[in-house]
């Protein structure tokens, strides 16, 4: 990168770094209280995208990309932040802080991100991608995804055969544009800009009104132009006006590229904007049916838009209390967050025990209540039908007496007056009319001997003639009481009251008569038959016709029941007395019906069936209620038993969790004498002795490297060794001895201490380990126990690091108390054999052979050729094209037969920053001497430190 363009970067990456914490101590603050805006949120991770996208940190864009489209997805909604959701916000603040934080690291270390998006140290960035795709893949099971055309991404420029300068637009642009809009390409030089933050709101905007399509950092290599743009930005814009006017309305400077009318079109650079009649010429009509479209998230959306976040009964997770993502621990994290079994409490104890408590005793009662009703039903039923049976046979036994004696009583009044009516005859008449006073005529019609109730006339107020019409009207049911049939027939719609039409043969010396009868039955008949309770009685003749009835206006207005269930069976069936349930006008009822001989007469009795159950249902509504109190309170009693469960086991799973991140002492004390308190205690051992061998891990990991501290533990660390490949690196610090002999002791560990941190700092973070120190020198190897594929590349990189932090560790340095260190790196690639070297009682992991004793000669080369990073041969094989090497002479090793070549390392190709030959090296890092004539140093002879004296 130009140098010019560093205090642009460190300037904004301080702006980047200051939104970052902003959105982070937003996300606590709305996890913290009550309710927090949606829109804050989002406007916060809409500045990181954008201004993460001018520094080209996409990584860190697409993140924040994901943060926003999440905020929307809930805010939107107004779907309140889960526990699991709040967590998910802190991880990806803690994974763009990962990213933010190793950017900044290699600035300070001399290199930076360049226009192209290459990294002086890729290895830092693959560690950044494979975080990205883990965050990508959460994200995706919760419903978010980065679209496939992201809206930002880099374009470069390409040089065509003729020289000139095309650019390739993307394909998706197109999609969003409609017939007669102009699609154009311009680009602002974003050093020009004071606050970039300024130029946010207007990409805001745009994106708003569906102005901006594309945008990104350019790559423009315009060497040969007179004013070439130090850090070119692009924007795809589509207007309806001309792009020109569009941006002389803004008031941006940019630099118009051209106007696009197809995909894929290359096109040519042009200096200054110039007016264009093209138009695009594009039928949206064409493209109808899209997988994918690119999408975009508007702040402005949901401006007003609060979501409620509640307030949480325990601790959240803070980013400290999340897990580093590192490729050992990435997929535990990925399965705790996916609500499996044993993860998270969904379904609580007590709660548990309440519903399954609940559940027992509600379908024990109900089905006790369902059973009790079903035979009380069916008892009920049983007594309805024989009470109804009873009523019907009695009824019928006392209307077929009272029938019969009204016909005898009028028999006896035939015999006691004759034709003639003397004194005698007619105080026989009269003393029979005040016996039967409710018989109202008697008589034979055919011989017209009538007697009358005239007491009973003038109650009724009818006449003798109106009664010899009602007989006149009956003349079929003489006709068949001469053929010796009785008839028993309603006239009450004549009188107005129940009266009975009855007629008897009557048998005499000149033949079968008819015996004509009417009497009053308000007081026999229709008094037998009044309701008792909820049966009601009523009887019919062979048509149907209501013959008595209990109530009087029916029975009067001479209602014909033949329709009824009832009454059909009554005269279908072959028996005397029947039972029979049946429903009418969507009414059920009970009935019993009894034959009457005398007039072909049916005597009916019903209950209905709703109020014959009455008593039962109202049992049932009251054990049902008392069912509903049992539970109530069953459902107290465990919630308070419960609790003296579920709130100990809930500690205990807050415990769990607390020694998942790495906390072992725990404030549980056991309340009970139980096993929850034996368990408890147990627990709270166990996190003592986790701590324990936690602090053993810890003291032991600071000895050995990270993996054989996790071999160590698993018992995997056994006496001998594999043959493996790696790369072999020594360093060394020059004229220790002198630099120790002007330093007291504690001096000399104080400063060897803050320089090993720095250098070890490095191994690590190019994913090497320390093998041992050697004095005031370091043994790394990369390659075992675990190989990434570029172990050699991530070697040198590792050297590389070391020099940009030597030279910021010399910075506060110089003086006898603090002399200024140069150090020299020795590298070498090869077969070793890796593995625990010593006893039983006292092993350590390393590496021996050929190619380690080569990597120790070749680092001491480095004082006597002027350099700081030699690599063998076997290492510059491996790395071939990565790195800017210079060949040094070649040398001759002790045990090999043929000369070694060795080269100098000055940094890698894509570092623009890089020196370009071994001079500009000696001068960085501060190498003097006379290095022309090398060829007679003498590998063999050492360094003299002392001397035998006499």
């Amino acid at each position: 990168m130009p140098q010019n363009l560093l205090p642009y970067f460190k300037k904004n990456l301080k702006s980047l770094e200051i939104l970052i914490s902003d959105t982070e101590s937003l996300i606590h603050h709305s996890v913290n209280r009550n309710g927090s805006s949606g829109s804050g949120l989002i406007q916060s991770f809409s500045r990181i995208h954008n201004l993460s996208g001018f520094l080209n940190l996409m990584n860190i864009s697409r993140l924040s990309f994901l943060g926003g489209l999440f905020i929307t997805q809930k805010a939107s909604t107004r779907k309140t932040l889960s526990g699991t959701e709040r967590s998910l916000l802190l991880t990806l603040m803690k994974q763009i802080h990962q990213i933010f934080d190793s950017i900044s690291l290699a600035e300070d270390y001399g290199s930076f991100v360049t226009p192209s998006r290459k990294m002086i140290y890729p290895g830092v960035e693959r560690v950044n991608e494979e975080a990205l795709k883990w965050t990508i893949l959460r994200f995706s099971r919760e419903g978010v995804h980065l679209p496939a055309h992201f809206p930002l991404r880099p374009l470069s420029m390409e040089k065509t055969a003729g020289g000139e300068w095309d650019l390739t637009v993307p394909d998706p642009v197109f999609r969003q544009a409609g017939r007669g809009e102009y699609l154009s390409v311009a680009y602002i030089d974003l050093v020009l800009w004071n606050d970039p933050l300024t130029l946010v709101e207007n990409l805001r905007e745009w994106k708003q009104r569906g102005i901006l399509q594309f945008h990104g950092p350019l790559e423009l290599p315009l060497e040969d132009e007179t004013d070439p743009p130090a850090l070119p930005y692009y924007l795809i814009i589509k207007t309806t006006e001309p792009p020109e006017r569009f941006w002389e309305n803004q008031r941006i400077p940019v630099r118009m590229l051209t106007t696009l009318s197809g995909p894929d079109q290359k096109i040519k650079l042009v200096a200054t904007a110039e007016p264009s009649d093209k138009k695009l010429d594009y039928n949206p009509d064409e493209n109808l049916e899209l997988d994918e479209q690119t999408l975009l998230f508007h702040p402005e959306d949901v401006t007003e838009l609060e979501f409620p976040i509640p307030q949480p009964s325990e601790k959240l997770p803070g980013p400290e209390d999340i897990d580093e993502l590192t490729e050992s621990n990435m997929e535990p994290i990925d399965q705790r967050k996916n609500n499996e079994p044993g993860t998270t409490i969904k379904y609580p104890i007590g709660i548990k025990m309440i519903i399954i408590t609940s559940l027992i005793i509600v379908l024990a009662l109900t089905g006790m209540i369902v059973l009790a009703t079903y035979f009380f039903l069916q008892d009920s039923q049983v007594r309805i039908e024989e009470s109804n049976l009873k009523i019907s046979e009695t009824i019928a036994s006392q209307i077929e007496e009272s029938l019969i004696a009204i016909g005898n009583s009028a028999s006896l009044l035939l015999l006691g007056v004759g034709n003639n009516e003397t004194a005698d005859e007619i105080n026989y008449k009269n003393y029979y009319f005040r016996s039967e006073r409710h018989t109202l005529l008697a008589g034979i019609p055919e011989e017209d001997r009538l007697f009358f109730n005239e007491n009973l006339m003038a109650e009724l107020d009818v006449s003798e003639s109106f009664i010899r019409s009602v007989v006149a009207d009956h003349s079929e049911q003489i006709r068949l009481a001469q053929g010796g049939t009785p008839s028993v027939f309603n006239v009450s719609t004549y009188f107005g009251i129940p009266v009975l039409g009855i007629t008897v043969p009557y048998k005499q010396e000149q033949g079968i008569k008819t015996l004509f009868i009417l009497t009053d039955i308000r007081s026999t008949l229709q008094r037998a038959v009044q309701s008792r309770g909820i049966t009601s009685t009523f009887i019919v003749d062979s048509a149907g016709n209501l013959i008595a009835h209990p109530d009087k206006t029916i029975l009067v207005s001479a209602v014909n029941l033949g329709d009824l269930t009832i009454v059909k069976e009554l005269f279908s069936s072959a028996v005397n007395t029947g039972q029979i349930r049946y429903t009418q006008d969507e009414e059920t009822y009970f009935g019993s019906y009894k034959k009457v001989s005398f007039g072909r007469l049916g005597i009916i009795t019903t209950v209905p069936e709703q109020l014959a159950f009455e008593a039962i249902f109202r049992i049932q509504r009251r054990n049902i209620l008392l069912m509903i109190m049992f539970v109530a309170l069953a459902i107290l009693i465990i919630y308070y038993y419960s609790k003296s469960l579920s709130v100990p086991l809930r500690n205990l799973v807050s415990a769990t969790r607390a020694i998942e991140d790495g906390n072992y002492t725990l404030d549980l004390k056991p309340k009970t004498r139980d096993e929850i308190g034996v368990l408890t205690r147990a627990f709270v051992n166990m996190g003592m002795g986790l701590e324990e061998k936690e602090r053993i891990k810890d003291a032991f990991g600071r000895f050995v490297n990270k993996e054989m501290a996790e071999m160590a533990e698993k018992g995997e660390i056994l006496l001998g060794g594999e043959i493996k490949r790696a790369t072999i690196f020594f360093s060394d610090i020059r004229s220790f001895t002198a630099i120790s002999e002007q330093l007291t002791p504690g001096e000399v560990v104080t400063f060897l201490n803050e320089y090993m941190t720095l250098m070890v700092d490095c191994v690590n973070q190019t994913k090497g380990s320390v093998d041992k120190y050697i004095g005031d020198a370091i043994m790394a190897i990369w390659g075992t126990p675990i190989s990434y594929g570029n172990d050699a590349e991530n070697a040198i990189n590792g050297a590389l690091l070391m020099r940009t932090a030597l030279r910021k560790f010399n910075q506060d340095r110089g003086g006898d108390r603090k002399p200024i260190i140069k150090i020299g790196c020795g590298l070498n690639s090869g077969d070793v054999l890796a593995g625990q070297i010593g006893s039983k009682d006292r092993m350590e992991y390393t590496v021996i052979g050929d190619a380690v004793n080569l990597a120790s000669r070749i680092e001491a080369l480095n004082k006597p050729m002027g350099s700081d990073i030699l690599i063998s041969q076997g290492t510059a094989d491996m790395v071939e094209g990565i790195f800017d090497l210079v060949p040094m002479n070649k040398i001759m090793v002790k045990g090999k037969s043929e000369p070694q070549q060795i080269y100098a390392v000055l940094g890698r190709m894509d570092d623009p920053d890089r020196p370009r030959s071994m001079k500009e090296l000696r001068d960085k890092i501060g190498i003097t001497g006379d290095f022309d004539n090398i060829a007679s140093v003498n590998m063999e002879k050492e360094e003299v430190k002392y001397e035998i004296m006499d």
